[in-house]
């Protein structure tokens, strides 16, 4: 099988996958694609050649991290065709008859995911999605894009629309996602998470089961791929932030965001406090939280690890960070500890204060609403640790 990922959490998720399908007596090549708007992704396909974890691994080439679509133009429509040549190319080269995704948001992704020349199409999970609310959730007629359109008949985005639509029927087909019709099986590290109450018709889900051993040797090479450093700031921490946005700086500029967080990690007190930034925080942002820092003896930034996937973080700090409350707004970082290594940690989720306090676009209000639904379920599998989701400030 062929794995097509565009973030490192792809990465490590298709070693999940793939260390399942050889446990299920799949001996098939395992292949990984390496898309190039992964942030230092040459450094990474070198290291991932050089560990040896797969029979083959291909850098793919989309452009890199410049590709941004808003509105439609000749840019970005030469870009498109670049993207969408390119991934033709590589399933002709490569004869590519079964290849594994896992997001609808990325346009290499999705013209891999149309291409009538691959036979088995497979979605693996990007974070959250397909969770909470069904592989079905991004297709033009689902959750997000019919609640999105009900709220926003702005001109310039009824033309968008409609050009969106046009030139994927007429021409570059992958436009508008439609998983609903594209994959053949879903493949989850935790079947009974998925909330398949959204989808039009039913999925075949399958459960992705592990050899620990495995996973163990796994994370330690990744660890080197992904230039894991070792340092003592996890060694006594209580409580660990993982940076995932709130709203949207269309809605609240980058320092009254990071104002808010600070002022939720005040109410912890002198518990001690780290901040896993995430893999997309620009220089802007860095300097500015590093600045509230000072004079807070107790909360600290893991300015080592800001580009290493905060899974490789937890793997290399496990003992301690299995006793410590992760706390975050909507990230799957919470519980992606127990997905990889059924480890539970306690749990304090954001998402009701930024709900009740601020405004937000349609898309966000739903992704933090069924972030909660999730949430919910998790509970059910959490048998020795808490989850909890203060309504105030005050009660933290």
């Amino acid at each position: 099988m062929y794995f097509f990922a565009c973030t490192k959490y792809h990465i490590l998720v298709s070693l999940m996958i793939r260390n399942h399908l050889a446990n299920s007596g799949d001996r098939g090549r395992a292949v990984l694609i390496i898309s190039d708007r992964i942030a230092g992704a040459e450094a990474i396909f070198e290291k991932t050649v050089t560990e040896g974890l797969w029979d083959k691994v291909v850098l793919f080439h989309s452009g890199g991290n410049s590709f941004r679509r808003k509105f439609f133009g000749l840019e970005t429509l030469l870009k498109l065709m670049f993207i969408k040549f390119n991934v033709e190319k590589l399933i002709r080269q490569e004869k590519i008859d079964n290849i594994c995704v896992f997001t609808v948001g990325d346009p290499a992704s999705n013209f891999f995911s149309v291409s009538k020349l691959i036979l088995k199409k497979h979605l693996g999970e990007d974070g959250t999605y397909p969770y909470y609310a069904g592989i079905e959730m991004y297709d033009y007629s689902g959750l997000i894009y019919r609640e999105s359109r009900a709220n926003n008949q702005d001109t310039l985005v009824l033309v968008k629309d409609f050009l969106t639509r046009c030139l994927d029927k007429f021409f570059l087909s992958g436009l508008v996602v439609d998983a609903r019709s594209w994959f053949d099986r879903i493949l989850l590290l935790n079947d009974g998470l998925y909330n398949g109450s959204y989808d039009t018709i039913p999925h075949q889900i399958v459960q992705v089961q592990c050899n620990k051993l495995q996973v163990e040797s796994d994370f330690v090479a990744s660890s080197n791929i992904f230039n894991y450093i070792e340092n003592d700031l996890y060694n006594d921490v209580d409580l660990v932030f993982i940076d995932s946005g709130m709203v949207g700086d269309d809605y609240l500029s980058m320092s009254k965001q990071v104002d808010f967080t600070f002022d939720a990690l005040s109410r912890f007190g002198s518990q001690s406090i780290v901040i896993k930034l995430g893999p997309y925080t620009n220089q802007e942002k860095l300097d500015y939280v590093c600045s509230l820092c000072v004079g807070k003896g107790n909360i600290k930034v893991d300015l080592q690890n800001i580009d290493v996937p905060w899974e490789i973080v937890f793997f290399n700090n496990r003992r301690t960070l299995s006793e410590a409350t992760i706390a975050t707004y909507m990230s799957t970082a919470a519980f992606s500890p127990f997905l990889f290594f059924g480890i539970e940690t306690n749990i304090t989720v954001l998402n009701r204060l930024v709900i009740e306090r601020f405004e937000m676009s349609v898309q966000y209000r739903l992704l933090y609403d069924h972030y909660g639904e999730l949430l919910n379920v998790i509970r059910l599998f959490y048998k020795n640790k808490g989850i909890n989701i203060p309504e105030r400030l005050s009660t933290l």
